[in-house]
């Protein structure tokens, strides 16, 4: 089995400017997320992008990283094609 990184990702302060200006987005309270919804996630200063894969409870997700903004294979300790997990309350935008 594939590891599951924990990263500590950041915390959202409001909705609003960040990396993904140019990519449609919505609030991650104005829509379910399902499997399979791209979302953006911030993690030591810059934006992740991850699909979702598995909901593990009503507040928890795994996904695959499939890109930063601003693009690059690997930022610190995450890299492109990783499983993270994640909950509700990072999520920066659903995009």
């Amino acid at each position: 089995m594939t590891e599951i990184k924990r990263p500590k990702f950041e915390k959202p302060k409001g909705f609003g400017s960040s990396a993904t200006e140019d990519r449609q987005k919505i609030s991650p309270f104005k829509r379910s997320l399902d499997i399979g919804n791209e979302i953006s996630l911030r993690y030591e200063g810059i934006t992740v992008i991850v699909k979702i894969e598995k909901k593990v409870s009503d507040n928890k997700f795994t996904g695959l990283i499939t890109g930063f903004e601003p693009p690059m294979e690997k930022h610190k300790d995450l890299s492109v094609n990783e499983r993270v997990r994640f909950v509700k309350g990072d999520i920066r935008h659903i995009l």
